[in-house]
């Protein structure tokens, strides 16, 4: 189960059981759940559709949510199905999105049903729910880190950070920092970066796993 913050009084449950994904409501005050959303998963366990996205809007009331190649289904005050434009990254309260992921890992503006390209293939954005903010490292010839590209696309704002390192993969983003993780898994090294949204700071840390010590 992955939770997402919707709101100091609840939060948004997205769990698969058996062969469906669904969405649920959670208040934090100990009430019954809610279930908004459920959608079958692929008959053959994976290939058909590509990445699922969900997105919330930030006033708490809009949901967008659906896979690449799939349904989309917008859940608020102005409802609306969608078929393959992306996975949800943005939406505003409207219920109109703004941004969706690609099956490649780029990321997509949308105006009406024209899309116009964001970030490119394999930058696989992060999403700051509840707002429009959204990250992704850009990433040289040799594979390293060199800079983040941060986005608010419902302020109308843009910045890039110059950075370096292994870390590529936007693991966490909150509206002062991004953290990124390097995406090769090395259960003997790790490697994380951290960008300081509030002043550009960029810091790179990099841990072996502890020798092992005889008994």
């Amino acid at each position: 189960v992955e939770y997402r913050i919707l709101s100091s009084e609840e939060v948004l449950a997205v769990r698969d059981d058996g062969g469906a994904r669904e969405l649920w409501r959670v208040p934090l005050d100990g009430s019954r759940p809610t279930r908004i959303w459920v959608v079958p998963l692929p008959a053959d366990g994976g290939g058909e559709l590509g990445p699922f996205g969900v997105a919330i809007s930030p006033d708490g009331q809009t949901l967008a949510a659906g896979w690449v190649g799939g349904p989309v289904e917008v859940i608020g005050p102005a409802p609306a199905s969608l078929l393959d434009i992306g996975a949800p990254l943005v939406v505003e309260d409207s219920g109109r999105l703004v941004a969706v992921t690609g099956r490649a890992g780029e990321a997509y503006t949308l105006t009406g049903e024209i899309l116009e390209v964001l970030a490119p293939p394999d930058a696989d954005p992060g999403s700051l729910s509840g707002t429009g903010i959204v990250a992704w490292g850009i990433v040289g010839a040799d594979g390293t880190l060199e800079a983040v590209e941060v986005h608010d696309l419902l302020g109308g704002s843009g910045r890039l950070y110059p950075a370096s390192g292994r870390a590529t993969n936007v693991h966490e983003l909150t509206r002062d920092h991004v953290l990124l993780e390097a995406t090769a898994y090395d259960p003997l090294h790790r490697t994380v970066a951290y960008l300081d949204l509030t002043d550009g700071r960029f810091a790179l840390f990099e841990a072996d796993a502890p020798a092992r010590v005889a008994p």
